[in-house]
């Protein structure tokens, strides 16, 4: 990731078990000189066989580099609680991409151009 690039994902976290044990979702980001972690949630939260919704959670890249993300539920004794991840938004395109778009423009100007001279 670049300094200032941004994503965005979305997670819920389901709840089969008893209570008792206060088993706990979670997500990190690690990378260059920086951590940062949050709760997604609890069972304490959710209650026996409850849910969250679909719960968004972002981190911003304070330098360059490679980061790792991290997502997991702490789960005590039995084996009955998930976590859910979907729709990862990433808020800068590729460098190709506005790479591809400029030579398509400059196509679509040359014909376009061409096509007025003949006519």
């Amino acid at each position: 990731m670049g300094a200032g690039d941004s994503i965005t994902e979305y997670a819920f976290f389901f709840q089969l078990g008893d209570t008792d044990y206060n088993d706990t979702a979670f997500w990190s980001f690690s990378g260059p000189s920086t951590n940062a972690a949050g709760l997604i949630a609890q069972s304490s939260d959710v209650g026996y066989h409850g849910f969250t919704d679909w719960q968004p959670f972002n981190f911003t890249a304070p330098t360059d580099g490679t980061y790792t993300i991290g997502l997991g539920v702490f789960d005590a004794y039995s084996n009955e609680s998930f976590i859910g991840v979907d729709a990862v938004e990433v808020a800068t395109p590729e460098p190709g991409t506005a790479g591809f778009l400029a030579a398509s423009m400059v196509l679509l100007a040359i014909r376009t151009r061409r096509a007025r001279r003949r006519a």
